[in-house]
């Protein structure tokens, strides 16, 4: 019975571990695409979009 709570727990902070990096992820794209459309609109093109 231990080795099931055990693994419960694992799999649990797994899981927050996993939908942390996403959400950096998704954060890191959101400012990249950002700063392209920045650049993009600075250049007067909108080749980007």
């Amino acid at each position: 019975m231990p080795l099931i709570q055990d693994f419960r727990k694992i799999d649990k902070s797994k899981l927050m571990t996993k939908q942390r990096t996403i959400q950096f992820i998704a954060c890191f794209l959101l400012v990249v695409y950002n700063l392209i459309g920045s650049l993009a609109l600075r250049n007067g093109s909108r080749d980007y979009f």
